[in-house]
C-alpha cells in the first residue's frame, strides 16, 4: 500500500488461498489510477495463478531482482496479440474482448492461439504471465 500511496505500481509473487483452503502461488500486480490532477483515485489489481513450478520460479526471480531472462521466442507478438493478452490480463473474457475490440470471438481465439504458440505457452494464463514477464504487456 505504501508504494501505491507514492503512486508507484507494486508487484510480487505470493502465496494465496482458494476458497476451499488450498494454497497456490500467484503473481500479483497493483497499479494506481490517477485523475487529471495526478491524484490517486483508485487502484487496479490483477493476479494470475502460477501452476507451473518453473514459471513460478521465473516470476519469483524477476520480482526479487534476479537475472531472469524471458524465454526466447522465434517470433514477435503482433500489436493486436499484445492488446488481446493485455485485456486477458485485466480479467476480460474472450467474448468481452471481442465486443470491446469489435472482433468476432473466433478472431480473438485465433489471436490468443497465435500468441500462445509464439510464446511457447500451453494455456492462456501461462501466455499472459510470460507476456508480463517478457514486458510484452503491462497492466
Amino acid at each position: 500500500m505504501a508504494a501505491l500511496r507514492r503512486v508507484e505500481p507494486w508487484q510480487r509473487a505470493c502465496r494465496m488461498r482458494h476458497k476451499d483452503g488450498t494454497q497456490f502461488t500467484a503473481f500479483v500486480k497493483d497499479s494506481p489510477i490517477l485523475d487529471a490532477d495526478k491524484r490517486l483515485v483508485g487502484i487496479v489489481g490483477a493476479s494470475i495463478e502460477i501452476a507451473d513450478p518453473e514459471l513460478s520460479q521465473a516470476v519469483r526471480s524477476l520480482v526479487s531482482g534476479g537475472n531472469h531472462h524471458a524465454p526466447r521466442r522465434t517470433r514477435t507478438l503482433s500489436p493486436r496479440e499484445r492488446e488481446v493478452l493485455a485485456l486477458l490480463a485485466r480479467g476480460l473474457t474472450g467474448e468481452q474482448i471481442a465486443e470491446r475490440l469489435v472482433l468476432s470471438p473466433e478472431t480473438v481465439r485465433t489471436h490468443i492461439r497465435n500468441a500462445r504458440e509464439k510464446l511457447g505457452a500451453s494455456t492462456r494464463v501461462e501466455a499472459v504471465t510470460m507476456a508480463l514477464l517478457g514486458r510484452e504487456i503491462q497492466l
